[in-house]
């Protein structure tokens, strides 16, 4: 009983490797079943794995107007509060999310799953009112749910203190403005799952505040995204069942 319950937990996850190694981009060759009497052990190999993660929740809330709801937009902005006289109502902040499931499974059922790296993407289109170049834009961590369809700013989520990365506006449009998340995504993965929201902290105090404008998944093209690599240990192990030995990966 005990080596039956040992062979359908190595199978379980070797079906794991399977579903987690299917549905990414990667150059395995996944071995078919071969008769054999002998089980011929392999040492493992490390493999990255580059997951791309498309965002499933995209907005952007206005200080403003705080109960209003700007979820469907084709577009999100970021602004400074600070305007003329340092009036402070001025504030847009993007907010975005990702389901990172398949992360916390893979760390969860592969206990030697290592990430490697994590960058947030948001691709950079249009400016408005003054030109942005230089600007230093910072990403925070969400520490509680939302959803797109509802968020305002009276009922944004908190957010974590201190500034997971910096970003500066590039001197033209047209290009991905890139933000490292490994650090939440290494030490925090589970309290990552609710996103990260993008504001601009740089003390404006004029008129034409100026505004930067990423794409949303609504535009259907340059969608905010979150790209992974993760370093995983390959068994390369053959287990046996009635004489039929099983290579799990190759």
């Amino acid at each position: 009983m005990k080596k039956m319950k040992n062979v359908t937990k190595k199978r379980t996850k070797a079906a794991f490797l399977l579903l987690i190694l299917t549905s990414v981009t990667l150059s395995i060759t996944i071995a078919v079943p071969i008769k054999s009497q002998a089980i011929t052990p392999i040492e493992p190999t490390t493999k990255i794995i580059k997951i791309k993660y498309a965002v499933t929740d995209d907005a952007y809330i206005n200080k403003g107007h705080p109960n209003t709801n700007r979820g469907s937009r084709n577009y999100m902005v970021v602004r400074n509060t600070y305007g003329y006289g340092g009036s402070s109502h001025w504030a847009w902040e993007s907010l975005v999310k990702f389901d990172l499931t398949q992360i916390v499974l893979m760390k969860h059922h592969l206990k030697d799953a290592k990430i490697v790296s994590a960058t947030l993407k948001l691709y950079y289109y249009r400016w408005k009112d003054n030109y942005p170049a230089g600007r230093e834009l910072s990403l925070y961590r969400l520490t509680n749910d939302w959803s797109e369809k509802t968020v305002t700013w009276n009922t944004k989520p908190s957010s974590a203190s201190e500034a997971t990365d910096i970003a500066v506006v590039p001197n033209s449009t047209g290009v991905w403005i890139k933000f490292n998340v490994t650090k939440d995504l290494k030490e925090n993965l589970e309290n990552s799952l609710f996103g990260w929201k993008i504001t601009d902290n740089n003390y404006w105090g004029n008129t034409n505040i100026p505004i930067v404008f990423f794409r949303t998944k609504e535009y259907g093209s340059y969608i905010p995204t979150l790209e992974v690599k993760v370093q995983v240990t390959l068994p390369h192990q053959k287990f046996q069942d009635d004489g039929q030995a099983i290579a799990v990966l190759r």
